[in-house]
Formats: structure tokens, C-alpha cells, sequence
């Protein structure tokens, strides 16, 4: 199911298996990043700290603002699915592997009784790549 942003979005949708979600409020990607080890030993000269760069990269975590269907429980229990990215435009799809790592309901929605307000993370796991 893809999530719909509103204006303040336009363009931006996420595509999870899972069919919980009902409309994204607010997304960002945060932490993508990868460590710097730091290689400095007794003999290095300069009066400088020296680094290489990790082999291993973390993918990050897609965090939500939604609004979702009260009357069905979130998706925390379940494994990692597909995930897609789309911020709009051309070539502009990210794709990785995602479990809900994070789930805190914030209150009713205005539109439905049984629709309520929450913020949510997405955990990625592996690569990610240009869908």
C-alpha cells in the first residue's frame, strides 16, 4: 500500500507490505552513516588524529508521523519487508528492507472516529538501492 503525504509533501510516498498505515503526516530518513575508525598509534606525526572509513554502513531508519486505522493493531511483531521511497521527481526511489522498530499512538484523528494519530520508525536493514 503506498502512503499518502499530504500537500506539504507533495510527491513523497512510502510503500510498505504491510497494510497498516493509512496516510504519512511528516517522514524524514535519518542516521544513514558509517564509521570512521580511528588509526592514530604512537608514531603518527603531524599532532593530527588519522581515520579510515568502516566497510559496513547503516542504512538508518524511516521515521513517521501518521494517521491509521484504530481498530487494527500496528505491526510490531512483524519481520522485515520491502520498503520503497519515492521523494518524487525522476530516479528519485530508494529501496531497502524495513520492520517497525517503534510505534507510540499520539491521539484521535480529526477525520474518523476510528482513526488515530501516531509516530512510527522503521528500522532498514542491508543495502539500499535505486528502485
Amino acid at each position: 500500500m503506498a502512503w499518502a503525504v499530504p500537500d506539504t509533501f507533495v510527491g513523497t510516498t512510502v510503500t510498505w507490505e504491510s497494510s497498516f498505515v493509512l496516510l504519512i503526516l511528516d517522514v524524514s530518513w535519518d542516521d544513514i552513516s558509517r564509521e570512521m575508525i580511528e588509526t592514530t598509534h604512537a608514531t603518527t606525526t603531524g599532532g593530527y588524529k588519522t581515520y579510515m572509513v568502516s566497510d559496513y554502513i547503516e542504512p538508518g531508519s524511516l521515521n513517521c508521523t501518521i494517521e491509521f486505522n484504530a481498530l487494527v493493531l500496528p505491526p510490531i511483531d512483524q519481520d522485515f519487508e520491502n520498503c520503497t521511497v519515492d521523494f518524487g521527481g525522476d530516479s528519485t526511489t530508494w529501496a531497502a528492507s524495513a520492520a517497525m522498530s517503534n510505534f507510540s499512538a499520539t491521539g484521535n484523528s480529526s477525520g474518523s472516529p476510528d482513526m488515530a494519530t501516531a509516530t512510527c520508525t522503521l528500522k532498514f536493514s542491508g543495502l539500499i538501492t535505486l528502485a
